[in-house]
């Protein structure tokens, strides 16, 4: 069975909590050198450059997390140590395998801001902040439960991975390259809407997007391999998701968005969603 042996350890709670005050936190301006996992605020161009007429007030303005693994490493390294007002130049490097014509690009910058994520504290008010639990014990119960639901479900997840690897090297098939790019594309949007929970300025961030798209590519195709086969193979069994389903579905989905089950369901049904959500209950049928 799925649910043989799953529990909630205690450092796990402690680990969940952590990251909530943390997705919780705020940024915060401070006077010092900006250290790892710092938030800085800067302005950088390529070297040489001269501010024109045609240049808009905040074209060149940019906010990253100093080493998130997603910024430049370059531009990581040259912003850490720096305090508001200081300037350096640094050198962005080709990506290993680039072609032998990609030259180096040299940058300047100046920070304009070091902000620091400052943490609420694990209270009642935070409980409360997070989804209206009466106090912190109530939270710490409802994260214990989330984590043995996902074990559980990663105990599922494998358990399917291994039957459609064994498919995958009984039948071999050709992928549709705009499905791959789509599920890329939600990919990188998903990414996207994580660093503007976490306080970035996602127009302005420092990603390398291209390199992104090309490091998830092997995982999409993966996802749309196995969203074809699952899908044939319900086809063939002609399974169908009962209204009860869906509606239980609904009703979890809902929950964690803080929101009734039937204002999720006319979104959905509005923007195409409800039926993926078929799609998807009827793949783990």
């Amino acid at each position: 069975q799925v649910a043989d042996a799953v529990a909630a350890g205690e450092l796990e709670i402690e680990e969940a909590i952590t990251r909530l005050r943390h997705d919780a936190g705020e940024w915060v301006t401070v006077d010092r050198p900006a250290a790892n996992g710092d938030l800085v605020e800067a302005e950088v161009v390529p070297e040489g450059h001269v501010h024109g007429p045609d240049d808009d007030d905040h074209s060149h303005d940019v906010a990253f997390e100093v080493g998130d693994e997603n910024v430049w490493t370059e531009l990581s390294e040259a912003a850490f140590g720096l305090s508001a007002g200081d300037e350096a130049t640094f050198e962005r490097r080709p990506p290993e395998g680039s072609a032998a014509e990609v030259e180096t690009k040299r940058f300047e910058m100046k920070v304009t801001a070091v902000k620091e994520r400052q943490l609420p504290d694990p209270d009642d008010e935070l409980a409360a902040k997070l989804g209206d639990f009466a106090s912190v014990a109530e939270l710490e119960e409802k994260v214990a439960e989330s984590i043995v639901a996902s074990k559980q479900s990663e105990r599922l997840r494998q358990r399917e991975r291994a039957v459609l690897d064994q498919l995958r090297e009984r039948h071999h098939f050709a992928l549709p390259e705009g499905v791959v790019e789509n599920e890329i594309e939600g990919m990188l949007r998903d990414y996207a809407q994580s660093l503007a929970a976490r306080g970035v300025d996602v127009e302005n961030a420092d990603v390398d997007w291209q390199r992104l798209a090309d490091q998830v590519r092997p995982q999409a195709a993966q996802r749309v391999e196995a969203r074809l086969i699952l899908d044939a193979i319900a086809e063939a069994r002609s399974v169908e998701v009962t209204s009860e389903e869906l509606e239980s579905m609904l009703a979890e989905l809902a929950r964690g968005q803080r929101t009734s089950t039937v204002a999720l369901r006319q979104s959905m049904s509005r923007s195409g969603q409800l039926d993926q959500l078929r799609m998807q209950l009827r793949r783990r049928n």
